[in-house]
């Protein structure tokens, strides 16, 4: 496992457009993960640091953009997911990452990618790290906007519960891993 926790450190440095996203985001899935008491804590953990591994194999140039995006560009974007599966399938990492790249945007309804999962169908981990995942980009800079405020954030996420999230973990996070805005938004 330390020689997958190198190769995530070396992609980081490669790829990470976003000040240190995956490593936020594997922080506050890990913690999430304990709050539930679920074993593979490691596994769960170098899978947030994978989950955007995909996006080595996006355009830099359609990654940047900063703007929104057009109809093409978002198809290209969200290629990442199948993307990344395909890079940790191949390297015969662990089923938890395996889902973990491929299922972090679906969506509770039903409606996300790349497999329209819904509700229980989507892998525990990927639930979580979708949660998480979500409140960090939401909370950092972005080259196409500002970041958002704890308190817009935590309506935000609250309100698509049932909808994008797991309702139960979206209250478990705000409850465990980032009850108030101190421990909460990272500036940039």
């Amino acid at each position: 496992m330390d020689d997958l926790f190198k190769i995530l450190s070396i992609i980081e440095l490669m790829r990470d457009n976003y000040n240190h996203h995956a490593s936020r985001v594997a922080e506050y899935t890990v913690k999430l993960a304990e709050a539930m008491g679920l074993p593979d804590i490691e596994l769960i953990s170098a899978g947030a640091h994978l989950h955007d591994v995909g996006k080595l194999l996006v355009s830099k140039d359609v990654l940047n953009l900063d703007r929104k995006l057009e109809p093409h560009e978002r198809k290209k974007v969200e290629e990442h997911a199948l993307l990344g599966w395909a890079v940790v399938a191949e390297a015969k990492y662990d089923s938890i990452i395996q889902s973990m790249a491929r299922s972090h945007h679906e969506k509770w309804n039903g409606t996300g990618y790349p497999d329209q999962l819904a509700g229980q169908q989507i892998p525990i981990a990927a639930r979580m790290l979708s949660v998480c995942d979500v409140y960090d980009a939401l909370t950092n800079q972005r080259p196409y906007r500002d970041r958002y405020t704890y308190e817009f954030t935590r309506t935000y996420m609250e309100g698509l519960k049932n909808i994008a999230f797991d309702p139960e973990l979206v209250d478990l996070f705000f409850e465990k891993v980032i009850p108030t805005e101190e421990e909460g938004a990272v500036d940039s």
